[in-house]
């Protein structure tokens, strides 16, 4: 499964007041009305959300919507331009990372994981079972290591749940599989979602360049040239001046009786590659289409990216049958991006909360697609 759930829970969130906030710089009139009223329907089919923002951005085409909340408690209107926390959506720019690093012949895709990873992450995965000498860069990026997540280990949840203040590092959190976990399959075997992977990617990108994350990544993928002016690395470099607000994200689970206020959180419980990013819908929009239309990563790189059998740190979604690429994080937020149309659409619910009770980002992304796809014509 490509969807990752880790349960968080800090503190109470009062009773949801509506807003709207509607912006669409380039949309004629007549598209405008056409995604507000998607936008308002995706809304009343998520009862649980205090808001979603989204963001359309085609050639001829440029429209963002937010509806709802950021923040409960004071009723702040949500904005099209807030930020949030991208999770899982974050593994897309640590590919996209490690494949600037390829083409620069400083990481070859079928090294092994222990030519690159600094002390003392080659003990702890032998120490827990594995073999990092089998295990290639490669393997890291589809997946396909057999590395246990600790991500989705029902203690590791636990212990963000006792003291959601604690302040994570990268060594805990490997560990944390190894000592919680066994291999789930040979290196190549199978697929297992593994955000440890991931971990294990960002300090491969520290230990090449030899600079922290957030100014290696900034610098391999050059924000600057791409116009990133509202992402970064939370509490592992300044937030850029120019960024919005962060709005709050919640999780909800009416089951359990539970309705909780996650902004307070350290972010060190997802932070270190397989998650951590700041971002709003505008940069990812940007990204994703300078990533997918070649301006990143070399075109051999990208189809290395790109193979639907292997693909790193993005997924294939076919919507009525045009071949569009997407990560969803686990926040609500999502970011596709359909070649053939050069359409960018990103979204993102301010919650998560069951699946059987509301529409899924992705599903909320593929309604906008087809809605654009049809003014497109």
């Amino acid at each position: 499964m490509r969807k990752r759930r880790l349960w968080i829970v800090l503190v109470p969130a009062a009773a949801v007041v509506l807003g709207l906030t509607l912006a669409s710089p380039a949309a004629g009139d007549g598209s405008q009305r056409v995604l507000d009223r998607v936008l308002a329907g995706e809304f009343a089919r998520s009862p649980l959300a205090p808001g979603i923002s989204a963001r359309v951005d085609a050639p001829g085409l440029h429209w963002a919507g937010a509806v709802g909340v950021a923040d409960r408690v004071a009723a702040t209107p949500l904005r099209a331009t807030d930020t949030f926390r991208i999770a899982s959506v974050t593994k897309t720019f640590t590919a996209a990372t490690v494949l600037s690093l390829v083409d620069r012949g400083r990481v070859r895709l079928d090294a092994p994981i222990a030519s690159y990873l600094p002390a003392p992450y080659p003990q702890i995965l032998r120490d827990g079972g594995y073999d990092p000498d089998a295990i290639t860069v490669r393997h890291l990026l589809t997946h396909t290591s057999g590395l246990y997540d600790y991500g989705q280990d029902p203690a590791y949840q636990q212990a963000v749940l006792a003291d959601p203040r604690h302040r994570w590092t990268p060594v805990e959190q490997v560990r944390w599989a190894m000592t919680h976990g066994h291999p789930l399959a040979a290196p190549g075997a199978e697929f297992h979602y593994s955000d440890t992977g991931y971990v294990l990617l960002a300090r491969i990108v520290e230990a090449v360049t030899g600079q922290r994350q957030a100014v290696a990544y900034r610098r391999l993928l050059n924000y600057r040239r791409l116009g990133l002016t509202a992402t970064w690395f939370e509490t592992l470099e300044p937030a850029p001046l120019s960024a919005p607000p962060r709005a709050h994200q919640y999780y909800e689970n009416p089951d359990a009786g539970i309705d909780i206020d996650t902004y307070g959180a350290d972010p060190s419980f997802d932070l270190y590659g397989g998650g951590g990013l700041v971002s709003n819908t505008a940069d990812l929009n940007r990204f994703y289409r300078a990533l997918l239309s070649g301006e990143i990563i070399s075109p051999r790189s990208l189809r290395t990216m790109l193979d639907h059998d292997a693909s790193m740190g993005i997924f294939a979604e076919t919507v009525d049958g045009m071949r569009c690429w997407e990560h969803e994080g686990f926040w609500g937020s999502l970011a596709m991006y359909c070649p053939d149309r050069k359409l960018a659409v990103s979204v993102t619910l301010n919650v998560n909360a069951p699946e059987q009770s509301m529409p899924s980002p992705d599903d909320d992304a593929v309604a906008f697609v087809r809605a654009a796809t049809k003014m497109m014509r």
